[in-house]
């Protein structure tokens, strides 16, 4: 899927191309999928299936990105659900996915 259906102003490359292209090489990335739990009494109250992208780097530097997927009547829907990076000294949450690079770029500054 292009990651510009994930973000209204991101390029419409492939989304897996995208992370690695803005990771770099020093970057693992691994991909899971997590099914979200179910109600099943209510189903308003379901949470949503994510693909979850987690890269790590040899220095203990890392991120995760979670896109959420969902299922209606015709179609599977796929959406931005969730980031952060450990930058510095700790988490970063990330509201957009567009804030990745930049985050990045802050992991991998050095440590003072």
């Amino acid at each position: 899927m292009p990651v510009s259906s994930l973000e209204k102003g991101l390029p419409t490359v492939r989304f897996e191309d995208w992370v690695r292209d803005n990771a770099g090489p020093d970057w693992t990335i691994t991909w899971s999928f997590t099914k979200g739990p179910k109600n099943e009494s209510n189903h308003a109250y379901d949470f949503p299936d994510s693909v979850d992208v987690r890269g790590d780097t040899k220095d203990g530097r890392y991120f995760r990105l979670s896109i959420g997927t969902t299922t209606n009547a015709s179609q599977v829907v796929l959406f931005w659900l969730n980031g952060a990076a450990n930058v510095q000294h700790g988490w970063v949450g990330l509201q957009h996915l567009s804030e990745l690079p930049r985050s990045l770029h802050r992991a991998s500054l050095p440590r003072a």
